[in-house]
C-alpha cells in the first residue's frame, strides 16, 4: 500500500480508481476491495473519504454530468441558458448511447437509486425561469421529484425500447419541459436550435469526461 502524504491526495487516488474501474468494469461489478487495491490504499482510507460505494459513485456520476456542458460552452456568448441545457443533455444521450461503458454505468447507478435532485438541480432551476407559471415550494418538490422519476426511467430503459439517439433525446426532453408547463412551440424551437448547433460538433469522451469541439 502506498501512503500519501495528504488525505486530498488519498482521497483524489481512490476516485481516479473508481472512475477508471467503473468504467472498464462497471459499477455493480468493482468491489470496494478492487478499489482499494488499484488505488494502493486501505479499507480504512476509503470509509474515511466515503460512506460507501453509492456516494462515490454518486459523486463520479455528477462530475460526468457536469462535463457534458463542454457542447454548450462552445456558444456561450450566443446562446440562452436553456439552448444550453438542450445541448447539456443531447450531449448526455449521445455519449449513453454511443459508449456502451458509460451506458452500463448510468443503467446501474439508475438502478441503484442514486439519481437525486441536487444531481441536476441548474436544469430545474432554468426550467422554473422558463415557465408561465409561479409555483410555490411544495409544488416546485413534486414537479422535480416527477423530472428525476423521469430521469430514472429514461436512463433504465430508454435503450431496450428504442435504438434512435435522436428520438429518445429529443422525447425525453420535451417530457421534461412539458412538467415545468413549458409550451410546445417553445420545446420544439429549442431542440430545433440545439439540433443546428449540434450538427456544427464534435462529441468525444475520455472515460467519463467527454469533451465537445467545433468541426474543421
Amino acid at each position: 500500500m502506498t501512503k500519501y502524504k495528504t488525505g486530498i491526495q488519498t482521497k483524489q487516488h481512490i476516485y481516479n480508481a473508481a472512475e477508471k474501474l467503473f468504467y472498464e468494469k462497471g459499477y455493480t461489478s468493482t468491489s470496494i476491495a478492487e478499489i482499494n487495491v488499484q488505488s494502493q490504499t486501505n479499507k480504512s482510507s476509503f470509509y474515511h473519504h466515503y460512506h460507501n460505494k453509492l456516494e462515490l459513485g454518486t459523486e463520479i456520476f455528477a462530475n460526468f454530468s457536469r462535463s457534458n456542458t463542454s457542447t454548450a460552452a462552445l456558444f456561450a456568448s450566443s446562446i440562452d441558458n436553456i439552448t444550453g441545457v438542450a445541448l447539456d443533455l443531447k450531449t448526455f444521450w449521445y455519449l449513453f448511447y454511443f459508449d456502451e461503458n458509460v451506458r452500463r454505468f448510468a443503467i446501474e447507478l439508475a438502478a441503484d437509486n442514486v439519481l437525486k435532485i441536487t444531481d441536476k438541480s441548474y436544469i430545474f432551476d432554468v426550467c422554473f425561469d422558463l415557465s408561465e407559471n409561479v409555483y410555490t415550494p411544495y409544488e416546485k418538490n413534486i414537479i422535480i421529484m416527477a423530472a428525476v422519476g423521469l430521469t430514472k426511467q429514461f436512463n433504465q430503459d430508454a435503450f431496450s425500447v428504442s435504438d434512435s439517439y435522436d428520438d429518445v433525446s429529443d422525447y425525453f426532453f420535451r417530457f421534461l419541459l412539458r412538467l415545468f408547463d413549458i409550451n410546445r412551440t417553445s420545446i420544439e424551437r429549442i431542440l430545433d436550435n440545439a439540433k443546428a448547433l449540434l450538427a456544427l460538433c464534435q462529441i468525444r469522451n475520455k472515460g467519463f469526461i467527454a469533451k465537445s469541439a467545433l468541426k474543421h
